[in-house]
């Protein structure tokens, strides 16, 4: 046999693992193939305890999972937009336990970067920081914001003892507040510990900035004891309908809230037996929205927002009082709804559950006018309430924790739950409506307010026409007789003024 050279074999030997070694790596290669799997989102997940509101909001970045998207897909975009390859860090802050897992808070450079390139394609602003809003294929978005209260120290008494009356009907109402002082509501609090809620321990309510049961109003202002009272004593005004607070603090003790916070009390509430959410709070933002960087037609509503009430509240027909707006130093000259958003109020035109309020009194020219430094529109505002006094500029209230104490609150977040007491003490004249199948629409409130106008005795939803270009159908609620003020106390202290509703800095 010939022998073959050493340099020969050698070569051979080295062809064939050569040879073995493309095998091997063409057998696993998935060349010019696009990745199909990726991370899941939950490896990201942060171990910090939910509902507490973070620093540095406005480089968080708030996404609502569209209904029917696939999981693998928002997991592919969350892999491409905000990890890069593992090229930035990324934090998701805790789902708002049971009660919605597709509403996310995502913070991480490349978030930053996200909201960078929203804004450098002319996402959304106010007056004070630019902020971004929209949807893609995957996801409605928002910058996160913190919502607050200006404080005041108010004068209060002792809760007096409520009258014992046998009711037919009852109605349950979420109020989205600073919490309460149980005193003041005693026999009139939301209580089903059996009920399977999204929440444990909530049976009672939920404070979700502190994230327990402890939902005891600690704001200097008793902002929200204010507003549960303004409900609870129009009820027991008609006596018609027995009353069940279900207290919702959605605001800490500095009278602050985030977005991300709301969100997961709207999420909360929808699953709640509340049937009205009372809201007494608000934030302001452009009119105009962009989608991939281009100009929306849709000027009216965000995304984001706009599609989570309308999944918790509207298409369960929840009613959704809310405040209509007060001047700030953000937007000092802009008072008319058709020229900038309030939210949830400028929702009201496209999700028919949401009915905003305003406070209106009669002029120097003796008509009613909207009050000079709260919000107003045809298209939006729903309702104005009459204010109790008169003071200069100040439409207010007189505070209904000590009537003689010659103090009055001021502001639409005040007017709100004077609606909401009113509507709840007539729910069952109108209730019929809530119970159909069909989501409730633009016809349906209206005929809310027409069997409202019917049913009340003594009336109090009356039209007046020289409101009409200010509030839509120019519908007034009339508050009625009120507590005496003690006039001999003068001037009157002004407790939350105008300015009470704003986007913190």
């Amino acid at each position: 046999m010939k022998k073959v050279p050493y340099f020969l074999s050698r070569s051979a030997c080295n062809l064939q693992v050569l040879l073995f070694l493309l095998v091997l790596m063409f057998a696993g290669c998935e060349c010019g193939k696009r990745k199909t799997t990726f991370p899941d989102w939950t490896e990201y997940l942060s171990k910090d305890k939910p509902g507490i509101v973070k620093e540095d909001v406005d480089r968080q970045l708030i996404v609502f999972i569209k209904p029917g998207t696939d999981r693998n897909e928002f997991n592919r975009f969350v892999d491409s937009a905000f990890i890069s390859d593992k090229k930035y860090p990324l934090t998701i802050l805790p789902v708002c336990e049971s009660c919605d897992s597709t509403v996310l808070l995502l913070q991480g450079s490349g978030v930053d970067a996200f909201i960078s390139g929203e804004v450098a394609k002319g996402g959304s602003t106010t007056k004070t920081k630019a902020t971004v809003s929209g949807e893609n294929g995957v996801f409605y978005f928002s910058s996160n914001k913190l919502i607050g209260f200006d404080l005041s120290q108010l004068t209060r008494t002792t809760a007096a003892p409520l009258a014992n009356i046998s009711y037919t009907d009852s109605v349950t109402i979420a109020v989205f507040d600073t919490g309460l002082e149980p005193g003041f509501f005693e026999g009139y609090l939301f209580s089903d510990p059996d009920t399977l809620l999204c929440i444990k321990e909530a049976g009672k309510g939920w404070n979700f900035p502190g994230w327990s049961a402890n939902w005891k109003d600690d704001h200097q202002g008793l902002h929200g004891t204010l507003v549960s009272k303004f409900i609870l004593n129009e009820v027991e005004r008609y006596r018609k309908t027995k009353a069940k607070i279900l207290p919702l603090k959605v605001f800490d003790s500095t009278g602050t809230t985030d977005l991300y916070t709301l969100l997961c009390g709207f999420a909360f509430a929808g699953k709640s037996k509340a049937d009205i959410v009372n809201a007494s709070f608000g934030f302001y933002e452009s009119k105009y929205k962009f989608r991939k960087g281009e100009l929306s037609g849709d000027t009216t509503s965000s995304a984001l927002l706009k599609n989570f009430i309308y999944s918790y509240l509207t298409q369960k027909n929840k009613l959704l009082l809310c405040a209509a707006g007060n001047s700030t130093d953000d937007v000092p000259d802009i008072r008319d709804l058709d020229k900038i958003n309030f939210y949830p109020a400028s929702l009201s035109p496209v999700l028919a559950n949401i009915i905003p309020v305003t406070t209106v009194g009669i002029g120097e020219k003796k008509v009613r006018v909207v009050s000079p430094a709260q919000n107003f529109s045809p298209s939006v505002v729903q309702l104005g309430v009459d204010a109790d006094v008169i003071e200069g500029d100040h439409f207010g209230f007189v505070n209904p924790l000590d009537p003689s104490a010659g103090e009055i609150v001021v502001g639409s977040s005040f007017a709100a739950p004077v609606v909401t007491g009113k509507l709840a003490a007539y729910f069952d004249s109108y209730k019929s409506l809530l119970q159909q199948p069909a989501t409730i629409t633009n016809a349906m409130r209206d005929s809310i307010f027409t069997i409202i106008r019917a049913a009340s005795s003594p009336a109090f939803l009356v039209i007046d026409s020289s409101l009409t270009n200010k509030i839509a159908g120019g519908k007034v609620i009339l508050r009625g007789a009120v507590p005496s003020i003690g006039k001999e106390r003068a001037p009157l202290r002004k407790v939350l003024l105008e300015k009470e509703l704003r986007v913190r800095k």
